[in-house]
């Protein structure tokens, strides 16, 4: 189990680049993370779960501010556990699996606070330099 940091990098880049750039930064993101670290065969849980964060964000990010960016990391990591979960089903061939959602429920929480602040405060920063809106 791990907090999500990189998150903070894909929640932050579709507030401050939009959702097709942040969804071509999550790809990038997974697949070095996965070649770099050679856990290949944790591929489909880190693109299962990548994905249904990316989806769950920009599906909603346009009802939240950016001082409530928050939200959106707990409903983030609530919807990766849920991606890692159905692949996990998947790839087992077991249901019995969904047991352990109850847990990642509660861990979900916990990092998507985390992390939707961190994202917030880096949001926050970079808004209005560089390149971001």
């Amino acid at each position: 189990m791990k907090l999500g940091l990189a998150n903070i990098i894909t929640l932050a880049a579709v507030f401050l680049l939009g959702p097709v750039d942040a969804v071509m930064i999550m790809l990038v993101r997974v697949l070095l993370g996965c070649t770099l670290t050679g856990q290949f065969s944790a591929l489909i849980y880190s693109l299962s779960g990548g994905c249904a964060c990316y989806l769950v964000t920009v599906l909603l990010y346009k009802l939240f501010r950016r001082d409530q960016i928050f939200i959106l990391g707990i409903l983030g990591a609530a919807a990766h556990n849920i991606g890692q979960i159905l692949a996990a089903t998947l790839v087992t061939g077991t249901v019995y699996i969904v047991y352990y959602l109850p847990i990642l429920m509660v861990s979900a929480v916990i990092s998507g606070l985390f992390t939707g602040f961190a994202c917030q405060a880096v949001v926050k920063r970079l808004t209005g330099r560089f390149i971001f809106r």
